[in-house]
């Protein structure tokens, strides 16, 4: 004959988990795995348990089914990889998401539940009273009478249950004759896994072990209770090399200070103008501006809108835009007027240029316009539109607006936007952004038999 199974210990929610489990409806215990990589299966005093039995454990003929059981029920029914789901009281108005119970022997008495229950078991359980209080969204828990309490007070010797509305409980002294309460809990965000965790009770009459609903989400097997899911190994990359080129012993980036496309490179100039550049292999590049002396490009920074890094390229934005070829100093040391108290970019005391006439300059006021489906300049507020207009006026473009187009836009939206009517080229469905060139995985030298001796171009 088998030696009879080591005794299990219920799972109680102060001791922690118990390390053995036993299968529903057999007569053996399932040996539970330790949580501490290293420490050996618990033993038995005189007999064989775990790893290295003395004795069988199990019956020849028997133990692999049982075994294939323990195996299938532990890992489902073992609290020892999984943590219990964060819980709230019940609500006041009721609630209908998973629950649980907290026995709290301090809690005595409570108001009734209104409706109380008209059919309520005779001489109930602790776990036949959580189950009728879980089936009334308005029922708060009960405050269970033992047996003992019963005949202490002078009735019959059978539990009782009285169920409460919800957050009703009320606190005193326990006694001889006295109940304890079950509160029922709410769970936060639902349920993961449901299991029934043994708990010990204790109150006047001494220890009992109830068997109470628990949401709980399980572990991983990597550590004990994790709490979140694995994380996703994202993929790392390196930046694309952007594309440079050499002209006259100076580096250039393309699509940033030169570019293939002559309307690309005129429309990021001042003035509309560019100029051709050729590496020494043969290749065309256009940088805006009439020359290298005057090719900087316009920015905006902080509102102020154009300026330049060199007083040349301010001189010359202003002659080309009508004036008189004159500059200014704008900056935080700077005496102008309308100066920024700091640059919001490093090192925010820099000194910038400004043309002094022709284009209209704004100080502080400037609003970058963007681009949707080939229309650009665009604005969100016709204000902002007219600010940039030379003569003060903006035209409207959607559906519905004034002009008609476009019909619709890509996304789906029917807003209006508006664009200055005067002063500034204005493109109807035209234009493309200036977007950097992608970098090609090979780039080789291919030979030409044309005039020019050699080219350059992705392969």
């Amino acid at each position: 004959a088998p030696s009879p199974a080591p005794p299990t210990r219920p799972i109680s929610a102060e001791t922690g988990p118990a390390r053995a489990m036993r299968a529903p409806g057999l007569d053996f215990a399932c040996p539970a795995a330790s949580s501490t990589a290293g420490k050996s299966p618990p033993r038995a005093p005189g007999r064989g348990w775990g790893l290295r039995p003395r004795r069988r454990l199990l019956p020849t003929s028997r133990g692999q089914p049982l075994l294939a059981l323990c195996l299938v029920v532990a890992p489902r029914a073992a609290a020892s990889m999984a943590v219990e789901l964060p819980v709230a009281d019940w609500p006041l108005a009721g609630a209908t998401s998973s629950d649980t119970y907290s026995a709290q022997s301090e809690l005595v008495a409570c108001a009734a539940l209104d409706p109380y229950p008209s059919a309520v078991p005779w001489a109930p359980t602790p776990e036949q009273a959580m189950a009728l209080c879980s089936r009334f969204p308005t029922c708060g828990g009960f405050v269970f009478t033992s047996a003992a309490a019963a005949a202490a007070g002078g009735g019959a010797a059978q539990s009782s249950a009285t169920y409460c509305g919800p957050q009703s409980f009320v606190q005193g002294a326990a006694s001889a004759t006295t109940g304890f309460a079950f509160v029922r809990k709410q769970y936060l965000g639902g349920c993961n896994e449901r299991l029934t965790l043994p708990t010990s009770v204790s109150h006047y009459h001494g220890p009992t072990v109830v068997g109470r609903p628990v949401c709980v989400l399980l572990g991983r097997g990597l550590s004990m209770a994790p709490d979140r899911g694995p994380r996703r190994a994202s993929p790392r990359h390196r930046e694309r090399p952007k594309k440079q080129v050499v002209v006259d012993g100076a580096t250039y980036e393309v699509g940033k200070d030169v570019f293939r496309a002559q309307d690309v490179a005129g429309n990021l100039s001042a003035d509309g103008s560019s100029h051709l550049m050729q590496t020494p292999l043969g290749v065309e590049y256009h940088m805006p501006g009439l020359s290298h002396l005057v090719s900087a490009q316009p920015f905006a920074l902080d509102g102020y809108y154009p300026l330049f890094e060199t007083a040349e390229a301010a001189q010359w934005a202003s002659s080309r835009g009508g004036g008189n070829g004159q500059f200014f100093e704008i900056g935080p040391t700077t005496a102008h007027a309308q100066r920024p108290p700091k640059w919001t970019q490093p090192p925010g005391t820099q000194v910038l240029f400004m043309p002094a006439d022709g284009p209209k300059i704004f100080l502080g006021n400037y609003v970058e316009p963007f681009a949707l489906d080939g229309y650009f300049p665009l604005y969100r507020d016709r204000g902002a539109a007219a600010n940039a207009s030379a003569d003060g006026t903006a035209q409207s473009h959607g559906p519905g607006s004034e002009t008609g187009h476009p019909t619709w836009w890509t996304t789906g939206r029917s807003d209006i936007f508006y664009m200055p009517s005067a002063g500034l080229v204005k493109y109807y469905g035209t234009y493309e952004p200036v977007t950097q060139d992608p970098a090609p995985l090979y780039e080789t030298p291919l030979i030409s038999t044309a005039s020019r001796p050699m080219t350059t171009e992705s392969a």
